[in-house]
């Protein structure tokens, strides 16, 4: 398979639903991964109408909104109001500082290696670009981007807490639709 269609078919595949009731939100996922393809960028809808298309007939066994119609229009706005494709906001971008970097002395003399090391360091670097303010950072996000369960997540963003890595700010929640923040309180380069 060609590379360009297999981003293509991650793109649909990741971003199906998989159950009722969420193909609004899977469609809007679905034009940020789109748009995040170099090559599709700055297309036009009609352009990856055979796309969206192909995402329609594998989620029929799972939407209840079933016309075509329906999912095209929901697919034309969403395409229009992606501000951020996916894989260049701030979140993707710091993580892959963080892949790339090494990670502050401290951190690894604490705990060495693994999933936890390269969370600090994703937290390191998200400070980096927030500046003096604080970062926002939800459990889900960071579970996935680590290789982690979301409560593995959480775990261990208390334990960077608890040992006075991270000072917590404002709780996130999903009544507000905002994630936590975080100040990295340990300063060295």
């Amino acid at each position: 398979m060609p590379v360009f269609q297999e981003v293509v078919y991650k793109a649909i595949a990741g971003t199906l639903p998989s159950v009722e009731g969420q193909r609004h939100r899977c469609i809007f996922r679905l034009a940020r991964h789109l748009k995040g393809i170099p090559s599709l960028q700055n297309a036009d809808a009609k352009t990856v109408r055979p796309y969206v298309e192909q995402w329609h007939q594998l989620a029929l066994p799972v939407i209840g909104t079933k016309p075509f119609i329906e999912t095209w229009a929901d697919f034309v706005v969403a395409w229009k109001r992606v501000r951020i494709p996916a894989g260049q906001g701030v979140i993707e971008t710091a993580f892959q500082r963080a892949k790339a970097s090494t990670p502050p002395a401290m951190i690894v003399n604490l705990y060495g290696g693994g999933e936890i090391v390269l969370l600090a360091a994703l937290c390191w670097e998200l400070q980096r670009i927030a500046g003096d303010k604080e970062f926002y950072l939800d459990c889900r996000t960071a579970g996935r981007l680590i290789g982690v369960g979301h409560v593995t997540a959480w775990r261990y963003l208390e334990v960077l807490k608890t040992d006075g890595i991270l000072t917590a700010g404002v709780k996130g929640s999903k009544a507000t639709r905002k994630a936590s923040t975080f100040r990295f309180a340990i300063l060295e380069s």
